[in-house]
């Protein structure tokens, strides 16, 4: 249930960079700059002495486009076009296309659809307007239509990749991987410095099962344009069902070029976030003594690692730093939170967690992280209230549930209120049954359910594909809890030999009943701790 530091500062850096041209925009921009406000008084004064001077409509439409406000955009471009001599075939041509663009801009790919379709009466071998059709074609689904125009394209330029690219996005649609695999083939070879042309490359590979090539392919892409988020989302989207394979590719760039900064921090954020805490810990480190790469919360987390591996001392001092330079991150007041709650200095633990709410008021984690501070001081009504909100706050994730149900059947001694919440835990059509994050086995073993309960874990353990431990520690917890030391034994074997490196989680974590429990009491799970101790070294 634990999501890094660094997978959501990653993810919070990957949205920033985002440059998405269909985005659609919910509120009109405002023009501040006093050079174009002079510019669009000028062209207001021309418009008042000649409202049908469709050239100044264009060009005040076009300004408008560039800022953004495309409803006062189409406006004066509808008007233009209105007003457009119907022989001036090169101005109606233009007109269209921008038309079409601010259509596109806006999301309205019908309307591009038609636009283009105009241009094209005007120009029908224009290869920019075929393209942008094709497009628009393929974002309504409509890929015959989108086929047709990619043809089209090729037809007209053999060459081009973005011609290559549609129809390599066709022929994945239509499941014919190889040919897909050939066109983009040839426009990589055309064009080497398109990084969208390896992300493509990389989802036709990782369809057809080689995600080692697709990994390299992401390298490549994001070698080409660090800033390509799509790039991010299929490294992300490999690493969930193939950490080995993600994590190789990523090693394999390290070893190519060890100083490159961002491939040492996305191998850091990726073993970080399969709980592989000391070689995240060892990168970490590595960029910050060579200062290769210019991101202030790196500290934060290498504070994770640390009080993810028990080092809450060091974690604590790596988290100040952190906050030191960025006072206004709630995640990391959260951190620093959890960090005191282990170290059992609550009153502290409240204090950042209250600190974390100044800045997101909404913040389930830290509403959650406060309650159990509360709980840990014995203010049970304190507690129960905030981990209340934590859960109305996040319906969605069982995690705030479950540690309200605990708190109301344990420490407040309200069974009847707990049972009611481990009931609409188990009954949440909304989670997934085959989901081990759901916890709805867990759910049904407080509820005294134990055959559904086993049956629920059971089918989780037939079905899993477990690459980096984190299902078989939540069995191993989940027949811990069921008094099963010896299956319970078993789990923890397996997820320690598949790297899951939490060692709060194996010996301090009690929060929700969901814990190895009195298997830490177990002589033979301290021997398979130490056995394991590499893992938790650094």
């Amino acid at each position: 249930m634990k999501t890094s530091v660094a997978i959501r500062s990653l993810s919070v850096l990957f949205l920033i960079m985002l440059g998405n041209p269909l985005f659609t925009l919910s509120a009109r921009k405002s023009i501040d700059n006093p050079v174009t406000k002079a510019v669009l008084e000028v062209y207001a004064k021309n418009l008042k002495a000649n409202p049908k001077d469709y050239n100044t409509l264009f060009l005040r439409a076009n300004e408008y486009f560039n800022h953004g406000i495309y409803d006062l955009a189409l406006s004066d471009i509808n008007d233009a076009l209105e007003l457009a001599p119907a022989k001036d075939s090169d101005l109606r041509f233009e007109l269209l296309m921008r038309r079409a663009a601010i259509n596109r801009n806006s999301g309205n790919f019908e309307a591009v659809t038609d636009d283009l379709g105009s241009a094209l009466a005007y120009k029908p071998d224009n290869i920019v307007a075929i393209y942008h059709r094709a497009q628009a074609f393929y974002n309504l689904g409509r890929y015959a239509d989108s086929k047709t125009d990619f043809k089209r394209m090729l037809y007209l330029n053999p060459r081009s990749p973005e011609g290559l690219l549609g129809m390599a996005m066709i022929s994945q649609r239509e499941n014919n991987l190889g040919i897909a695999a050939e066109y983009l083939e040839q426009a990589v070879s055309i064009n080497p410095n398109n990084a969208d042309l390896y992300v493509r490359r990389a989802e036709v590979k990782h369809n057809t099962g080689d995600d080692n090539g697709a990994v390299d392919d992401i390298v490549m892409a994001i070698s080409t344009d660090s800033k390509n988020t799509e790039a991010f989302d299929l490294l992300a989207a490999i690493a969930q069902t193939n950490y080995p394979a993600a994590i190789a590719g990523l090693t394999k760039a390290v070893n190519i070029a060890p100083d490159n900064g961002l491939f040492r921090y996305l191998r850091a954020g990726m073993a970080s976030a399969h709980s592989n805490f000391s070689s995240a810990l060892t990168d970490y480190r590595y960029i910050l003594d060579r200062q290769l790469y210019d991101y202030k919360g790196i500290n934060a987390s290498i504070a994770e690692c640390l009080f993810s591996l028990g080092k809450y001392d060091e974690a604590l001092d790596q988290i100040n730093d952190a906050l030191a330079a960025i006072t206004d991150n709630a995640d990391y007041y959260v951190l620093k939170s959890k960090i005191l709650r282990a170290k059992k200095d609550y009153p502290n633990a409240i204090e950042s967690s209250a600190k974390a709410l100044a800045v997101n008021k909404k913040s389930s984690e830290a509403l959650a992280e406060m309650g159990l501070a509360y709980l840990g001081q014995g203010k049970n009504d304190q507690a129960l209230s905030l981990l209340g909100e934590a859960m109305d706050e996040n319906p969605d994730n069982p995690r705030y549930a479950m540690l309200s149900g605990w708190a109301s059947g344990l420490y407040a001694k309200r069974p009847d209120a707990g049972r009611n919440i481990y009931l609409k835990v188990a009954g949440n059509n909304e989670l997934k049954e085959s989901n081990v994050r759901s916890l709805k086995g867990f759910a049904n073993l407080f509820l005294g359910n134990s055959a559904d309960a086993e049956t629920w874990m059971d089918n989780i353990l037939t079905a899993s594909d477990d690459k980096d431990g984190y299902t078989d520690y939540l069995a191993c917890c989940f027949y811990a809890s069921k008094g099963d030391n010896d299956k319970a034994m078993e789990l923890a074997e397996k997820a320690l030999g598949k790297g899951y490196a939490n060692y709060h989680n194996w010996l301090n974590n009690n929060d929700g009943n969901i814990n190895p429990g009195q298997l830490r009491k177990d002589i033979r799970f301290i021997r398979l701790l130490d056995r394991y101790g590499n893992l938790f070294e650094n």
